[in-house]
């Protein structure tokens, strides 16, 4: 196995930092306080409460997890000439 040189590594750090850089910063401004994006007013889990009292929002997830069980469900079941 050949060993990790100076580009590999270089190559790597950079690729993995495009991937998850964006996702890391949509993180931290997801508790922003201030309605505005561009505006930084501290953390607070505000939306998150808001999102949480959004029907809805509740109703579309409740949806996805019906569906996700019964996709499973299905995509689980055992074909009968195997048992």
């Amino acid at each position: 196995m050949k060993r990790m040189t100076w580009f590999n590594v270089t190559s790597l750090t950079l690729g993995f930092a495009f991937l998850y850089l964006p996702m890391i910063i949509l993180v931290i401004y997801s508790f922003n306080a201030s309605k505005l994006v561009t505006v930084w007013a501290g953390f607070s889990t505000q939306w998150y409460g808001e999102l949480l009292q959004n029907e809805a929002f509740l109703n579309a997830a409740w949806v996805t997890i019906k569906v996700a069980v019964v996709s499973s469900s299905i995509a689980a079941e055992i074909p009968s000439g195997i048992v």
